[in-house]
């Protein structure tokens, strides 16, 4: 979605996006972030609702709605709405809104939807009309030519044949388990070993990369990581309570007014490379525009201007 997002920006299509998490549950927040995303691709959308936000809704969200659609009824232009991460989304009344969006928005208006899962919407009345277009996950899975593609940028040389085949046959094409894959091979003086030692067709796949990649870690940081992996999103409380480590009430706690989130940390280590912003954009599949927005929610935490300086305070406050 990163990718396509760019391509549009590109040709100046306005975009909105939209990345969703457990808080979006709360329909008045979710309204907000929907109308501060569409104003992004057109001032005008919504203005006339900021003042009927600050309440909790007690009519729902039909009138806000209502208004919206006479807005984007008015639009001369195509604007294309981007909603990630929607399975973090169970309200109901939620559920609603983006119903309503899916199902009665202008045509001007167009969805690009990331979820796990889509059986809160109602998508029928679309797939009969074809004016909907599905990306299901198997179509995500690599073939051996795409596999090849992927190890070549990030080894920076191909895997012999027979590797490649066997790992894209274990792993059945996951891009997330290739990516593990190639963790573990990197810097190791015996990948034909490792690989030819790689087997199972099952989910034990990922267990067995994921501790060929844990086993490289220090005792404290694998420890860390095993505990931290079952949360979705973390926070510097949430990792010291989990971890439980008397010497995690690092200065950041303290320093920082609102923490960096999971993701924002592990941009600030790649900062550290060599890489530039559209590399590293390239590395984490997001697009470039996404991770300048990172970056300024970084520096802005982190209280620095640039990258040397957000370097230079992360390494104060112990996040590298």
């Amino acid at each position: 979605m990163g990718r396509w997002h760019a391509h549009l920006v590109e040709r100046s299509v306005p975009c909105a996006w939209l990345s969703l998490d457990e808080g979006d549950n709360d329909k008045v927040r979710f309204m907000r972030h929907l109308l501060a995303a569409l104003q992004k691709a057109d001032s005008h959308l919504g203005r006339g609702l900021t003042g009927s936000l600050a309440t909790d809704l007690p009519s729902g969200a039909k009138p806000l709605l209502q208004t919206l659609a006479d807005d984007l009824a008015r639009l001369q232009h195509r604007i294309v709405l981007f909603l990630d991460d929607l399975h973090f989304v169970q309200e109901p009344e939620v559920l609603e809104i983006v119903d309503w969006l899916v199902n009665y928005a202008p045509r001007t208006v167009q969805q690009l939807i990331g979820s796990r899962e889509t059986r809160h919407l109602r998508l029928g009345g679309l797939r009969v009309r074809r004016q909907l277009f599905e990306l299901e996950s198997r179509k995500l899975q690599f073939n051996l030519e795409e596999a090849s593609r992927f190890y070549c940028s990030r080894l920076g040389r191909e895997l012999p044949a027979a590797d490649l085949t066997r790992l894209v046959d274990r792993t059945e094409g996951w891009p997330a388990a290739l990516e593990l894959a190639r963790l573990a091979l990197a810097g190791l003086p015996e990948q034909a070993a490792f690989i030819a030692d790689f087997a199972g067709t099952d989910a034990g796949v990922v267990d067995y990369l994921g501790e060929a990649v844990l086993s490289r870690m220090d005792e404290r940081t694998r420890t860390f990581v095993c505990r931290i992996s079952m949360f979705d999103r973390i926070s510097a409380p949430l990792a010291r309570a989990v971890a439980h480590a008397d010497d995690a009430e690092q200065p950041a706690s303290a320093a920082l007014g609102e923490p960096l989130t999971r993701r924002e940390i592990s941009i600030l280590k790649r900062l550290e490379s060599d890489l530039s912003n559209k590399e590293i954009a390239e590395a984490i599949f997001i697009s470039e525009g996404t991770l300048k927005r990172h970056l300024h929610n970084i520096y802005s935490k982190l209280d620095v201007r640039n990258r040397s300086g957000a370097l230079t305070r992360g390494r104060a406050l112990s996040l590298l």
